[in-house]
């Protein structure tokens, strides 16, 4: 009998293949993630409702130094927050990402402590740092300016009997009638389920000895990415970044815990160093680039790390912290290409007109600013990337994105400069029919564009 749980997990994108996601009542319902919060401390009062109770607010939480983050004020909140009102604080705090993947709320408080002069320097310095984007030329993510690619769910441990039976040669031979396609992303991670992984790692599952495995004995992603190469384009991955924290058992999240404590790791350092690190090396250029889901748990700290664990297996990587959902776009100083998700899918459909903004912001200029500006240089921008399924929910369902829509939005990004990411629904080994079917069109429409370029 298996022991994963498929309680929801909030994150920018949530790719389950079997829960309903992007939640926040699923959340609170759910596992919470740990996230440490920084920034000033403010008390006030409402005044009219319950005008004597002391509310708070941590202000400038974010790494640029900017938001309000309203916090609890009762109970254990009340008590511990009191003393340090008007204070630069550290927060330790369990809890969940709004639906929009751009705000914490937070619910359980574990530790506030109050900024050392050193801490409160490195605040201010982090700040700066995250609202100043670093000059590279060429950037790197130049090679995937005006181009598209598919992205389907290669099965993980989490589905064994799935492991065993993929045929990579039937994928292979679906995604390489897309002729004009210049990459395809797959996964390392199941989608919204970090702790389960679509190749070995024969260390941490003699170390952990998890039951069911978090690991494969087959290498289903190198297989894959092998695929992927001799078919002459490049490879993307998905990764749930919470890892072990995702959810799971509590008897797995120890396990995990206990030998990252005794290694003298947090989670975050843990899992670049040794899930991260360990496959951006084994695979090495064979790697393009990088998609993190539910990157908000990672400060500037780690995105750099995780950066840096990246390029040692390929320095010309790229990568993207996806903490955007929905226009305008958003990003980190870290990312070379930007996120993309739409506008979440239990709020609006993909082909929503409300997600349009994100098709004439790469129009108006396929390299922007972290906050969706456009970057008339590109050496200091990150590239525009819009990420979309063609159903209604992100891993199975049946083609509802108008087929005219898909192929003009496609065609209007490509144009453009900008990146465009198809997400389709696996059957078996292949992509579903019908959505592939698209991708054919959107093929064909590609074709058709680069020719009349050239002429």
């Amino acid at each position: 009998q298996t022991k994963h749980n498929t309680n929801n997990n909030t994150t920018s994108q949530r790719n389950d293949t079997s829960t309903t996601t992007m939640s926040s009542k699923d959340e609170e319902e759910g596992d919470s993630q740990e996230f440490t919060l920084n920034g000033k401390l403010s008390g006030w009062h409402h005044k009219t409702k319950a005008p004597k109770l002391l509310r708070f607010t941590l202000l400038g939480y974010r790494d640029d130094g900017t938001g309000d983050l309203r916090l609890p004020s009762s109970g254990k909140w009340l008590n511990a927050m009191t003393p340090y009102v008007d204070e630069y604080v550290i927060i330790k705090a369990k809890g969940y990402m709004n639906e929009t993947g751009d705000k914490v709320v937070a619910r359980e408080l574990i530790e506030i402590k109050k900024m050392t002069e050193g801490e409160m320097q490195e605040y201010h310095d982090n700040a700066k740092s995250a609202a100043t984007r670093e000059h590279v030329s060429p950037p790197a993510a130049l090679s995937f300016s005006g181009t598209w690619g598919p992205r389907m769910s290669i099965p993980s441990a989490m589905h064994p009997d799935e492991v065993d039976a993929f045929n990579v040669s039937q994928f292979s031979k679906q995604f390489s009638q897309l002729t004009t396609a210049s990459y395809v992303m797959v996964n390392v991670t199941q989608p919204a389920h970090g702790q389960f992984f679509t190749a070995p790692h024969a260390d941490l599952a003699e170390a952990l000895k998890l039951d069911p495995p978090a690991f494969p004995t087959r290498d289903v992603l190198g297989e894959t990415l092998d695929a992927i190469a001799s078919s002459g384009k490049k490879a993307l991955v998905y990764v749930a970044a919470e890892g072990f924290h995702t959810g799971g058992t509590v008897e797995d999240r120890a396990a995990w815990d206990k030998y990252i404590g005794a290694e003298g790791l947090s989670h975050n350092d843990a899992t670049a160093k040794l899930i991260i690190g360990h496959y951006a090396k084994t695979y090495g250029s064979k790697i393009h680039g990088w998609w993190f889901d539910g990157s908000t748990g990672l400060n500037i700290k780690d995105r750099k790390l995780w950066k840096r664990v990246v390029r040692d297996g390929n320095p010309e990587a790229i990568v993207a912290f996806n903490r955007m959902a929905g226009p305008p776009f958003r990003c980190t100083t870290e990312c070379d290409y930007f996120g993309g998700h739409p506008t979440p899918r239990s709020v609006h459909n993909f082909w929503d007109e409300v997600n349009l903004p994100m098709i004439e912001a790469v129009e108006a200029g396929p390299w922007m600013g972290n906050k969706g500006e456009p970057e008339e240089d590109k050496a200091i921008g990150a590239l525009g990337h819009v990420f979309m399924g063609m159903q209604k929910r992100w891993n199975f369902g049946g083609l509802e994105f108008p087929p005219e829509q898909a192929v003009e939005w496609t065609s209007r990004v490509v144009k453009a400069g900008g990146m465009y990411t198809w997400h389709v629904p696996r059957n078996k080994s292949v992509m579903v029919g019908k959505q592939f079917g698209l991708l054919l069109k959107i093929d064909a429409a590609i074709a058709e564009l680069r020719k009349g370029e050239e002429l």
